[in-house]
């Protein structure tokens, strides 16, 4: 079924993935691709692991291992939070000012996806607020 546009252009948005333990872009690819490829909308997508999944690696410095702790819900979304700023902060996230967010978290990764909507996506939450904004659903796969 046809996605409403902006002013006739198509929907222009960004799939922000979490997935679970031992899921890999490669896992999820089949399934994301049709999301991203239909001629009503244009996406993009993100795909946030937290440390210690394939492909990740954890960060040394200040926010080293030590300083981390133990992998959870509060990680995860802190995980999401940073990736966010850093795309923004140097100018990786499309510049569309019509940008629609749409989060997407299976298994683990739904409750840290949670946890960072609880967090960062509230009313009260101010140092995301451009993102807040620009949500447009968030999908919560078991």
């Amino acid at each position: 079924r046809p996605i409403p546009s902006v002013a006739g252009r198509p929907l222009r948005f960004l799939l922000v993935v979490v997935p679970d333990v031992f899921q890999t872009l490669d896992t999820l690819e089949h399934d994301i691709t049709p999301m991203l490829s239909r001629p009503d909308m244009v996406g993009d997508a993100v795909l946030v692991g937290s440390p210690g999944l394939p492909h990740t690696h954890w960060p040394s410095g200040n926010y080293g291992a030590r300083k981390l702790g133990a992998v959870n819900n509060s990680l995860q979304a802190t995980v999401v939070e940073q990736l966010l700023i850093h795309l923004k902060n140097h100018g990786r996230l499309p510049s569309d000012p019509n940008l629609k967010l749409v989060f997407l978290g299976f298994g683990n990764g739904a409750c840290g996806l949670a946890k960072f909507a609880a967090r960062h996506l509230t009313k009260r939450a101010e140092a995301l607020r451009e993102f807040k904004d620009a949500t447009v659903a968030l999908v919560l796969v078991n």
